[in-house]
């Protein structure tokens, strides 16, 4: 038996071991998953929406700058919002 150790620790030492060796080894594998999405993610380039529909892209712009139109084409007023800002 070493010097300065009664040996009778309550089994303190063990689970400070397995405490830190658990924690080595949950932080290993949160970075693999980590890695693994980030690879995933990173294969294959995802073309947006609105960049390959010209027709989404044209409705959308038109939104924004305030244009609303009947399913005719024909230009109509838009509803009136209050703007609370």
């Amino acid at each position: 038996m070493d010097r300065g150790r009664s040996g009778n620790d309550g089994g303190r030492t063990a689970a400070l071991l397995f405490e830190g060796k658990a924690e080595s080894l949950v932080g290993n594998r949160d970075s693999r998953v980590d890695q693994w999405k980030a690879d995933r993610v990173a294969s294959r380039p995802k073309t947006a929406k609105l960049a390959q529909n010209a027709r989404l892209r044209a409705y959308v712009q038109d939104r924004l700058a305030g244009y609303v139109a009947d399913v005719r084409g024909q230009p109509m007023l838009g509803p009136l919002v209050p703007w609370k800002g």
